[in-house]
């Protein structure tokens, strides 16, 4: 089974209706995480940014955003733990890329996913 870690912008482009391809492809990469061979794999970062993308950026109610976390809270879920975060650091400093982009690749890895 192949393990695919999902992140945050794949989620809140399923919600941009002021972006038409971002939007599709979005929603053609949901689909295709329902497939059988398929492993998700979010974080408990992922989960935070989500409900603050849908409440600050789309403007959702707290009650809606919090129906919109429920159904992500059933994928499968890398609690963010003081070991990823100390490995985020040192992915951050060897990488031309943001601590918080870091911090996905750590939980990534800690889930053993196969593709990001």
């Amino acid at each position: 089974m192949k393990r695919v870690f999902v992140d945050t912008n794949i989620f809140a482009y399923a919600f941009d209706l002021s972006a038409d391809v971002k939007r599709q492809r979005a929603d053609q990469a949901i689909v295709s995480l329902r497939g059988p061979d398929i492993s998700p794999w979010i974080s408990t970062q992922i989960l935070q940014e989500y409900y603050n993308v849908l409440t600050q950026k789309f403007g959702f109610s707290a009650v809606r955003a919090k129906a919109e976390l429920l159904v992500l809270c059933a994928i499968q879920t890398v609690i963010m733990t003081p070991d990823i975060i100390k490995a985020s650091a040192d992915i951050h400093g060897a990488a031309s890329i943001s601590f918080w982009d870091a911090l996905v690749v750590s939980a990534a890895q800690s889930a053993q996913c196969d593709e990001l």
